[in-house]
C-alpha cells in the first residue's frame, strides 16, 4: 500500500511490470505513456479516480505494444472512461493473453461497457478471470454510483451490435463469486457465442439465500442447453 504519491514522474522505459494497490493517486495515465515495454499491468485502486485522472485509459492500455497480462478492478472500469466507450480502440492489444477483472459488477452499464471494450479489442485473449463485485468486501468504501440501474445493462448486453469480436483463442473462462442475474446470464451467452476454442468455463454462484439457490438451478439449466461455438467447451458449474 502506497499513499501521497499523486505527483510521482515515473521514466521507466524499460520497465517490464506493475503492480499498484490502493494507490488511486497514481498518476496513472504518465505512468503507463513513460513505461512502453510493459508486458504485466496490475492496478488494484479500491476507489474511484480523482477527477484530473478521468482519460480514456482504455485506449492508453491498448497503446502498449508488449502488454500480455492485465488486471483491473471494477473502481478503475468505473473511472477511466472521460466520455463515451467506443466499440473499437485506434490500437488493438493484440500481445493480451490473460485479463483478469476484479470486482465486476454485472448490473452497472458502465462495467459492462468497459469489460466489452476490452474484450472486443483483444484478439488473441486466452484466459479470461472476472471476481464479481459483492457487498461483503470489508476494506472498500463502496460508490454509491455502482448502484446502478441492472435494466441498463441488462439492454445494452442485450443489443445485437454491443459485441461483434470472435475470440479466436479464448480457452478459458473463470466466473467467480458471482449473484445469478439476467445480465449474468446474457454475458456468459455471449462469450460462449463468440469463443470457438473454447476448452473450460467454470462458474462458482455465490448464494445467500434459498431464492439464489434456485436461481442457480435455473441458470444452470439455461446456460447447458445453450449452444456453444465450441464444441469442445466445458462448462464448470461449482458448489458455492
Amino acid at each position: 500500500m502506497c499513499t501521497c504519491v499523486y505527483n510521482l514522474n515515473l521514466m521507466a522505459p524499460n520497465l517490464k511490470s506493475i503492480r499498484v494497490y490502493f494507490c488511486y493517486d497514481v498518476m496513472f495515465f504518465r505512468l503507463l505513456l513513460n513505461s512502453q515495454s510493459l508486458t504485466t499491468v496490475h492496478f488494484s485502486l479500491s476507489t474511484p479516480f480523482p477527477e484530473i485522472q478521468k482519460v480514456n485509459m482504455l485506449s492508453v492500455l491498448c497503446n502498449l505494444p508488449d502488454l500480455a497480462s492485465l488486471s483491473v478492478d471494477g473502481y478503475f472500469l468505473q473511472s477511466c472512461i472521460a466520455e463515451n466507450i467506443p466499440k473499437w480502440l485506434s490500437h488493438a492489444a493484440k500481445r493480451l493473453k490473460t485479463l483478469t477483472i476484479y470486482d465486476l459488477n454485472f448490473g452497472d452499464l458502465y462495467h459492462i461497457q468497459s469489460a466489452l471494450c476490452f474484450l472486443q479489442n483483444s484478439p488473441n485473449l486466452e484466459r479470461l478471470t472476472v471476481e464479481a463485485w459483492v457487498q461483503r468486501r470489508h476494506y472498500m468504501h463502496l460508490d454509491v454510483n455502482m448502484h446502478l440501474d441492472v435494466k441498463q445493462a441488462q439492454t445494452y448486453l442485450e443489443a445485437s451490435g454491443s459485441f461483434n469480436q470472435t475470440l479466436r483463442r479464448l480457452k478459458t473462462i473463470i466466473i467467480t463469486r458471482v449473484l445469478v442475474s439476467r445480465p449474468l446470464l446474457l454475458f456468459v451467452k455471449l462469450l460462449l457465442n463468440h469463443s470457438p476454442a473454447l476448452e473450460m468455463i467454470s462458474i462458482r454462484p455465490s448464494v445467500t439465500a434459498a431464492a439464489d439457490v434456485r436461481e442457480c438451478h435455473n441458470f444452470k439449466e439455461d446456460i447447458t442447453r445453450f449452444p456453444r461455438a465450441s464444441s469442445k467447451a466445458e462448462l464448470l458449474f461449482l458448489d458455492p
